[in-house]
């Protein structure tokens, strides 16, 4: 197992190597110009040029990618031409409101996609099951910011229950930052009204991120489910008279689980993608809002910082899964890989 995962370790930087260089180009060669942008609209050409000079956007494009690579190995991701911060500080100020984001999210999909999916299979073809299956194919099939915006009109504007975006409500004191989580940093604080007023903040947006995770985990957890009641093992189980929740419990769910491990694997990066449309309709301070911004921006480090944070976490939860995947099935093994 630790020859694995070094070498998914060695494997995991080939591929941060070759993103970095991928999404370099397509950044820089994206028609327009930063530095006129940070120059404003009525600048002059000697204005706009001293923006060029200082960011080193005259240089060509290799040296250009040196120079980053370079800064990387020492912890610098660069100057923020937005923010005019280093990359660095403002991943480190937005990333735990992404981080709670995700987090609520991927406990949404577990919390609700695994026991549908499961009771699903378990019922097939019963209403419950149809019903599942209507439902896990219209969350998949529904944009995030479409969904976003009709929870928006239906929770705020028409039933007045839930906040329409942002952490805190613009009378509530933020608490001392712990974490940079608002939920968690309130909680250690012992501020329950501003605990509660985040929760509330937070409902909305972890929803509308985790309904396409919720479907896909749904439908996964059914196919194994069935798959999983069909086997040899739970038909001798059942045979010898076993109690069908002991059968369910204890010898076809945790079976069934081990391909939706790997889904949920794949939904951290899923997830991550998702805050760049969530946080923009939720106006929610996280690193998908500064990449929006970014991108419209052409801010060049802030786009390739947001890449390879998101880029690092995908590897390494993927990694976990794989990990977690072989402690809940003895017959896998990486001692041969």
């Amino acid at each position: 197992m630790a020859r694995y995962i070094a070498r998914r370790l060695v494997l995991m930087v080939i591929v941060l190597a070759g993103m970095s260089v991928l999404t370099f180009l397509l950044t820089h060669l994206v028609p327009g110009n930063p530095a006129k942008l940070m120059a404003g609209l009525h600048a002059t050409q000697a204005q706009v040029d001293v923006y060029t000079r200082r960011y080193g956007l005259n240089k060509p494009l290799p040296v250009q990618y040196w120079r980053y690579v370079t800064g990387l190995t020492h912890g610098d991701f660069g100057t923020s031409l937005t923010t005019q911060r280093p990359v660095a500080e403002d991943l480190k100020q937005f990333a735990p409101a992404t981080a709670e984001l995700v987090f609520a999210a991927m406990v949404l999909t577990v919390v609700i996609g695994v026991p549908l999916g499961a009771l699903s299979g378990l019922f097939h073809r019963s209403w419950f099951d149809h019903s599942t299956r209507v439902i896990s194919v219209a969350g998949a099939a529904m944009p995030a910011f479409w969904l976003g915006m009709i929870l928006q009109v239906v929770f705020f504007a028409k039933l007045g229950v839930l906040p329409v975006g942002g952490q805190l409500d613009i009378l509530s004191q933020s608490p001392p930052t712990i974490t940079g989580m608002v939920v968690v940093d309130s909680l250690l604080a012992g501020q329950f009204t501003v605990f509660r007023d985040a929760l509330l903040h937070l409902i909305l947006p972890a929803f509308t991120l985790a309904a396409g995770g919720i479907a896909i985990v749904t439908r996964m957890s059914r196919g194994a489910m069935e798959d999983t009641l069909e086997t040899d093992f739970i038909r001798m189980a059942r045979a010898k008279g076993m109690p069908e929740l002991r059968v369910v419990g204890r010898h076809a769910l945790p079976n069934a689980l081990t391909s939706t491990v790997t889904v949920l694997g794949l939904q951290v990066g899923a997830l991550f993608a998702g805050t760049f449309l969530v946080e923009s309709v939720f106006t929610w301070p996280g690193i998908g809002l500064y990449a929006v911004t970014g991108i419209r921006d052409q801010d060049y480090a802030a786009i390739m910082g947001v890449t390879l944070l998101i880029a690092i976490t995908y590897c390494l939860a993927n990694l976990v899964v794989d990990v977690i995947y072989a402690l809940m099935d003895p017959r896998i093994t990486y001692a041969g890989t």
